[in-house]
C-alpha cells in the first residue's frame, strides 16, 4: 500500500449497559416503586487495526464512568472500589475508575436497587461511559471508541395499588 506507515493496532473503549430483573436476569425498561433492579455495565477494549501506523492513537488512559441520570438531570454516579462502590449524586457524572490504561481483562459492574417512594418517578437513564482521562464526560466528541458510550433508558412508576399490584405479583 503506497504511503503506508506499517500496520498499528490500537485499544478503544467498548461499554454495554442493562437493566435486568434481580431473579430471572429478563431486561426491563420499567420499574416500580418497590421492585429491585439489577444494573450491569460492562467494559471491554476492542483492538482497532490502523494501516498508516502514523494514523493510529497513541496509548491512552481513561476514565470511566457508570451511573443513572435521574429525571431532573441530575447524575447518580458509582464510584469508588468498584467491588463496594458507592452511589454519589450531584451536577456531573464521577468515574467509577480513572487514569486506567487500555486492558485485555474486562471489568463488570453490577448493583442492585431496590426502588422505594424516595425515588423519583419518570425516566431514569443508566450509563456507562468511557472518556480520555481528564476530559468533560458530558461532551460527546470526547467519547472514546464507536462504543465508548451506553444508555439503558427506565421508566420508574408508582407503587402499583389494588389489582394492578396483585398483577405485578404474578
Amino acid at each position: 500500500m503506497p504511503g503506508a506507515g506499517g500496520v498499528t493496532a490500537a485499544q478503544l473503549p467498548s461499554m454495554t449497559v442493562i437493566a435486568t430483573d434481580e431473579n430471572l436476569g429478563i431486561r426491563h425498561h420499567a420499574w416500580s416503586i418497590g421492585y429491585s433492579l439489577s444494573m450491569e455495565a460492562l467494559l471491554s477494549f476492542e483492538d482497532i487495526v490502523f494501516f498508516d501506523g502514523s494514523n493510529a492513537l497513541p496509548a491512552v488512559r481513561y476514565d470511566v464512568y457508570v451511573g443513572v441520570m435521574l429525571p431532573d438531570g441530575r447524575f447518580a454516579s458509582w464510584t469508588g472500589d468498584p467491588h463496594a462502590a458507592t452511589l454519589v449524586t450531584g451536577t456531573a457524572p464521577v468515574p467509577i475508575l480513572a487514569g486506567i490504561l487500555p486492558t485485555t481483562a474486562l471489568q463488570f459492574f453490577r448493583r442492585y436497587h431496590r426502588f422505594t417512594a424516595a425515588d423519583p418517578l419518570g425516566w431514569h437513564v443508566l450509563y456507562g461511559l468511557a472518556v480520555r482521562a481528564g476530559v468533560n464526560p458530558l461532551d460527546p466528541r470526547e467519547w472514546a471508541g464507536r462504543n465508548a458510550a451506553a444508555f439503558f433508558p427506565i421508566l420508574i412508576l408508582p407503587q402499583p395499588q389494588g389489582d394492578s399490584a396483585e398483577r405485578w405479583r404474578k
